[in-house]
């Protein structure tokens, strides 16, 4: 709930633009390397997605 809370203003902020062009393929490819097991392909997938999300803060 208190992540819910916090990540809801984020949102808002970052997608009022539409959604941006490879969202759901960032978090897809850290979906997809927890569900397989492989934490080196996760963590970097995360890396990657948090380096997104800090380029789209810096956006704003």
């Amino acid at each position: 709930m208190v992540i819910a809370a916090a990540l809801s203003p984020r949102d808002r902020l970052v997608h009022s633009a539409g959604e941006r062009r490879g969202f759901g393929a960032t978090h897809r490819a850290v979906l997809d390397a927890v569900r397989e097991g492989d934490p080196d392909a996760a963590e970097t997938a995360m890396r990657d997605l948090l380096a997104q999300a800090g380029r789209d803060e810096a956006a704003l």
